[in-house]
Protein backbone atom coordinates (compact mmCIF):
# COMPACT_ATOMS: atom_id res chain seq x y z
CA UNK A 1 0.00 0.00 0.00
CA UNK A 2 2.47 2.57 1.37
CA UNK A 3 4.48 1.62 -2.31
CA UNK A 4 1.12 2.71 -4.23
CA UNK A 5 0.59 5.82 -2.32
CA UNK A 6 4.29 6.64 -2.87
CA UNK A 7 3.71 6.15 -7.01
CA UNK A 8 0.88 8.29 -7.11
CA UNK A 9 2.91 10.99 -5.31
CA UNK A 10 6.05 10.74 -7.35
CA UNK A 11 3.58 10.85 -10.38
CA UNK A 12 1.38 13.82 -9.56
CA UNK A 13 5.11 15.69 -8.64
CA UNK A 14 6.10 14.80 -12.22
CA UNK A 15 3.07 15.93 -13.82
CA UNK A 16 3.38 19.12 -12.25
CA UNK A 17 7.13 19.48 -12.95
CA UNK A 18 6.81 19.42 -16.53
CA UNK A 19 4.32 22.31 -16.36
CA UNK A 20 6.93 24.12 -15.03
CA UNK A 21 9.86 26.71 -17.18
CA UNK A 22 13.16 24.98 -17.43
CA UNK A 23 14.12 27.00 -14.53
CA UNK A 24 11.69 26.10 -12.52
CA UNK A 25 12.93 22.30 -12.66
CA UNK A 26 16.29 22.96 -12.24
CA UNK A 27 14.65 24.41 -8.91
CA UNK A 28 12.76 21.23 -7.72
CA UNK A 29 15.89 18.95 -8.57
CA UNK A 30 17.71 21.27 -5.95
CA UNK A 31 15.11 21.46 -3.50
CA UNK A 32 14.83 17.50 -3.85
CA UNK A 33 18.35 16.78 -3.15
CA UNK A 34 18.96 19.42 -0.70
CA UNK A 35 16.09 17.76 1.28
CA UNK A 36 17.19 14.47 1.80
CA UNK A 37 20.51 15.41 2.11
CA UNK A 38 19.29 17.45 5.39
CA UNK A 39 16.78 14.85 6.37
CA UNK A 40 19.61 12.38 6.61
CA UNK A 41 21.75 14.77 8.67
CA UNK A 42 19.19 15.36 10.75
CA UNK A 43 18.27 11.84 11.39
CA UNK A 44 21.79 11.25 11.92
CA UNK A 45 22.13 14.22 14.55
CA UNK A 46 24.78 15.54 12.48
CA UNK A 47 22.53 18.78 11.78
CA UNK A 48 19.77 20.42 13.87
CA UNK A 49 16.29 21.05 12.05
CA UNK A 50 16.51 24.52 12.35
CA UNK A 51 20.09 24.54 10.93
CA UNK A 52 18.64 23.08 8.07
CA UNK A 53 15.82 25.59 7.91
CA UNK A 54 18.05 28.40 7.96
CA UNK A 55 19.96 27.11 4.99
CA UNK A 56 16.87 26.72 3.18
CA UNK A 57 15.87 30.23 3.83
CA UNK A 58 19.47 31.77 2.40
CA UNK A 59 18.87 29.88 -0.57
CA UNK A 60 15.24 30.91 -1.37
CA UNK A 61 15.93 34.66 -0.44
CA UNK A 62 17.09 35.51 -4.18
CA UNK A 63 15.63 32.78 -6.19
CA UNK A 64 12.03 33.25 -6.87
CA UNK A 65 11.65 29.68 -8.80
CA UNK A 66 13.05 28.04 -5.87
CA UNK A 67 10.54 30.33 -3.59
CA UNK A 68 7.70 29.09 -5.84
CA UNK A 69 8.40 25.21 -5.81
CA UNK A 70 8.91 25.68 -2.30
CA UNK A 71 5.74 26.61 -1.51
CA UNK A 72 4.16 23.95 -4.68
CA UNK A 73 6.50 21.29 -2.43
CA UNK A 74 4.96 22.65 0.85
CA UNK A 75 1.46 22.51 0.03
CA UNK A 76 1.45 19.16 -1.85
CA UNK A 77 3.23 18.31 1.72
CA UNK A 78 0.43 19.28 3.69
CA UNK A 79 -2.39 17.96 1.82
CA UNK A 80 -0.95 14.75 1.94
CA UNK A 81 -0.51 14.78 5.46
CA UNK A 82 -4.16 15.96 5.85
CA UNK A 83 -5.46 12.56 3.91
CA UNK A 84 -3.34 10.29 6.37
CA UNK A 85 -4.48 12.24 9.62
CA UNK A 86 -7.01 10.29 11.39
Amino acid sequence: MEQKDRQKRIAKLQSLIQELSPKEQSAVIWLIRHFHVATELVKSERMEPDEWETSLHRAIESDDALMKILLLYHKIYWEEQDKIKP
